[in-house]
């Protein structure tokens, strides 16, 4: 599960680079690819 502190950092890496893959994002974020989807996909 994420954090909010990881939540929002992917929200400012999106701000800054909206093109960003879930890929990217879980990378850049040190977290699984899963993460980053379900993150992606939950309010």
């Amino acid at each position: 599960m994420l954090s909010e502190e990881d939540e929002f950092r992917a929200l400012k890496l999106l701000e800054r680079n909206p093109n960003l893959t879930q890929r990217k994002i879980a990378f850049e974020l040190g977290v699984s690819v899963g993460n980053a989807h379900y993150m992606a996909t939950v309010d």
